[in-house]
């Protein structure tokens, strides 16, 4: 009989990243990777590794919900996505962490530098779709061109703290 080798913190990783966004033509907000699934820590500790995290977590948020302004400089229709984003945000406040061998709730250093990157990258999101609308198609035409496996290697690579250039709206505002 085989004894069960222990998971390296990569690879337990590499299995909560899990992105699976409009699997099986539907859409649901457990097709974005679980954050109370998360290892207790990334790979590399800097908390731009946690940002870079919560912003890959973002874009994957909005490729699944696709969120579009209703008028210009009017408001911003989040649909669906609206309903979720606390919820998701909330989530990535809250990560496991291990204390005397148990999984608990807790909120670190570590949730809340990913929350920050989350809301960093939807509020990025929101402040084009009020004021430079007509770059929306162009925002969308990025999101399409991200798939699960491209989000999956972004995450990683966050995780790891491997320097990051990732900015889904690099050249459209600010």
């Amino acid at each position: 009989m085989k004894a069960k080798v222990p998971q390296t913190l990569l690879q337990r990783w590499e299995r909560a990243l899990d992105f699976r966004i409009r699997e099986n033509g539907c859409e649901s907000i457990d097709q974005l990777p679980n954050p109370l699934a998360f290892p207790e820590r990334l790979l590399n500790r800097i908390p731009e590794a946690h940002i870079s995290l919560g912003r890959v977590l973002a874009a994957g948020l909005l490729k699944l919900t696709r969120p579009c302004p209703l008028a210009v400089v009017e408001a911003v229709e989040l649909g669906y996505c609206g309903l979720w984003l606390d919820d998701y945000a909330n989530f990535a406040g809250r990560v496991a962490k291990y204390e005397n061998g148990h999984t608990s709730e807790v909120r670190s250093d570590f949730g809340e530098y990913l929350r920050a990157g989350f809301f960093d990258a939807l509020g990025v999101f929101i402040e084009l779709a009020m004021l430079a609308p007509d770059r929306l198609s162009e925002l969308h035409a990025r999101i399409d061109e991200l798939d699960n496996a491209m989000l999956h290697e972004l995450a990683m690579r966050a995780v790891q703290g491997q320097a990051d250039d990732f900015d889904i709206f690099a050249g459209l505002y600010r």
